[in-house]
């Protein structure tokens, strides 16, 4: 099988005897699929250096004979998965570094006692990571914490590596560890986040420090927040031909395949979950609550009669919170059917408080709530169908760009073009200042990323998933506590002060706006001390300017005033500090006049001339205007660039160049 440049595929868990899986630097995205989860043959697994997101699914406990797992150098996110010591009985290899993992490991000292890690654990590597808690140091006899080695190999082979205090970001660091090491007292460890200050913040080798630029120059031992270190190559483990495992986590998908073909032979009756009081209380209630306005509320079997029985055929994608199947109405409309993991099902308030809350919701830039189905066990989301896609994947299109007509026909061989980029900003600017500041109550949408932007039939794009965020606690603050994201386009305040707010769309929405520019992806360790597009666009816009930034694909016809403030932009919403940002409706007010037509005098009698609209962005075309002029003209208000099919006609700010 070819895994490069896509995502890993769920009919893998088929090959229910596979042992070994390697796919290192395969340019792999998307996340682990569930389905993995019975591929309880699995000794080793290794998918390093890639660009893969989302947590690790809790399903892979099942992968009792777990040897070796290695999944460093990608874009986790989620609870350092401490369960792997408990479930993986044979674990000998763990490499988790250069993720974006946070919560608190289990205490070294704690793992030998219970593992006996000296003879069991070959090597094993979590630094560049969100890790807090209390320093894991305290291995039994050792008392020079500054060495304490972490990668552990057998008979000391030579090839463990050194684990300082500077390698992740700790809170409740003490001079005196004696209350974790049993007496010892670990002295001479340096205290200060400068070498990670120099290394990270000024090279960008790991993710963004979760703190700020003074505390980092003013790091002191009782600063609490000591963050990662990897200098540039000596690891310290081995770089060795790894043989890897396929990873597993039980897939809904194929769950619900088993029930459909046992449904075809029976009547569809499925057995309700067992309830834990508060359920069985919800479920007492559900009588009394009234399906909001305009929503529709479907039944298990109603969806699996428009899905084709969740037919693989007609998935159109997954995700975190589940698998998305395409599916028509009686009534002929076409709607995406967002059907819940397993892990993603919620209580039936809070799934009715998610309903009535996206009811609420109505702005033309977020994809429309059709319906839901909240029956058994079973809990899924109908949405509009959007025609065209995800940014992600026009972003990511070969070829030139495509020509879009007075209707926006889309030709899928093509890239975007650069006023469609311009436009869709606006458009996803729009949909996130309505979310922020006109719903009701407001909400923040926690996962601004490409894959979460679609496209409908005319190209206009509509913001997705905002119904798995948390409306405001506190509409004063607007403020979340709940981690969530994609690594890339998180806030990294968050790991500062936990908390998520307006801002936090914002700085995501700034990466977007890069990537609409240059049309590189948020994370790619193949940028090597750039892994981060923030610092990859820093790092030649302001020495070079746009021309060394924008995309290749629509280099030879943009708008160089356009695309330069449209990357001053971004870099202002993705500032380290959330008071440097702009708030969303700052970020219209700067895109306005780029988007917005504006009016000039055609040329003629004075006394018969009249006003037109032209757009900044050249969206009014001008059929025929020009006729019999050259491809490429001047006129009072700016460059003409015409094509076979219609002419445009672009304000003098902005014309293409």
């Amino acid at each position: 099988m070819k895994f490069e440049d896509s995502e890993l595929p769920p009919k893998l868990s088929t090959l229910s005897k596979l042992q070994y899986f390697n796919c290192h630097d395969c340019n792999l995205t998307g996340g682990l699929p569930e389905s993995y989860g019975e591929l309880t043959d699995l000794i080793e697994f290794n998918v390093r250096a890639n660009a893969l997101t989302g947590a690790i699914p809790n399903s892979f406990k099942k992968l009792r004979n777990m040897v070796a797992f290695r999944v460093d150098n990608n874009a986790f996110l989620g609870p350092f998965p401490n369960w792997m010591f408990d479930y993986w009985p044979n674990l000998t290899s763990l490499l988790l570094s250069n993720n974006q993992f946070y919560g608190m490991p289990y205490n070294i000292s704690y793992l030998e006692t219970r593992f006996n890690l000296t003879y069991k654990m070959s090597f094993m590597r979590w630094d560049c990571n969100y890790v807090t808690g209390p320093e894991p140091c305290g291995r039994q006899g050792q008392n020079n914490c500054s060495e304490l080695t972490l990668a552990y190999t057998q008979g000391g082979a030579g090839s463990s590596g050194k684990f300082s205090f500077d390698q992740n970001c700790w809170d409740n660091v003490y001079t005196n560890f004696s209350a974790i090491v049993g007496g010892e007292v670990c002295t001479g460890h340096p205290l200060t986040c400068e070498g990670f200050y120099s290394q990270v913040v000024n090279r960008k080798i790991c993710p963004v420090c979760p703190t700020d630029q003074e505390l980092l120059l003013n790091s002191t031992v009782d600063n609490g927040c000591l963050c990662e270190y990897t200098g540039s190559g000596g690891s310290g483990f081995p770089v060795k031909t790894t043989i890897g495992i396929v990873v597993g986590t039980l897939s809904l998908c194929l769950v619900l395949l088993v029930i459909y073909r046992r449904r075809r032979r029976t009547p569809f009756s499925p057995d309700p979950p067992s309830h834990s009081s508060e359920e069985k209380e919800d479920d007492e209630l559900d009588g009394d609550w009234k399906t909001p306005v305009d929503v529709q509320s479907f039944s298990v079997e109603e969806l699996c009669r428009i899905t084709s029985g969740f037919s693989e055929s007609q998935m159109i994608g997954f995700g975190g919170y589940g698998r998305v199947y395409s599916g028509e109405l009686p009534d002929g409309r076409k709607v995406a059917v967002k059907l819940a993991s397993a892990g993603s099902l919620q209580g039936s308030k809070q799934f009715r408080n998610e309903v009535n809350l996206l009811s609420r919701l109505h702005h033309r830039n977020l994809v429309r709530l059709e319906g839901y189905c909240n029956d058994k066990k079973y809990q899924a989301l109908v949405y509009e169908l959007m025609k065209e896609g995800n940014l992600a994947t026009h972003l990511a299109a070969k070829g030139s760009p495509a020509k879009l007509g007075n209707k926006a026909e889309v030709e899928t061989r093509g890239c975007l073009p650069w006023y469609k980029r311009v436009e869709i900003a606006f458009e996803v600017a729009q949909g996130l200042e309505y979310l922020h500041s006109f719903a009701d109550p407001p909400v923040i949408h926690r996962d601004v990323k490409p894959s979460n932007i679609l496209l409908d039939e005319n190209m206009v794009a509509k913001l997705a998933d905002f119904g798995l965020t948390k409306e405001f606690p506190e509409l004063e603050t607007h403020i979340s506590t709940a981690p969530a994201g994609t690594a890339g386009y998180f806030d990294p305040e968050y790991f500062l002060r936990q908390q998520l707010t307006t801002a936090s769309d914002v700085y995501a929405y700034g990466v977007v706006l890069l990537q609409l520019v240059t049309g590189q992806v948020a994370i790619d360790h193949r940028r090597e001390d750039e892994t981060n597009i923030i610092e990859w666009v820093k790092n030649r816009f302001f020495l070079r300017g746009i021309e060394s930034i924008i995309d290749s694909k629509i280099a030879e016809e943009y708008s160089v005033e356009a695309f330069t403030k449209m990357t001053e932009l971004a870099l202002k919403c993705a500032s380290f500090s959330k008071k440097d940002r702009p708030t969303m409706k700052e970020v219209l007010a700067a895109l306005s006049p780029l988007i917005y037509p504006k009016k000039r005098k055609t040329s003629g009698s004075s006394s018969d001339s009249m006003d037109v609209t032209i757009s900044a962005l050249g969206t009014l075309h001008l059929q025929q205007l020009l006729n019999g002029q050259s491809d490429e003209s001047s006129t009072s208000s700016g460059r003409v660039r015409s094509s076979s099919t219609n002419i445009m006609e672009f304000s003098q700010d902005f014309a293409p160049r």
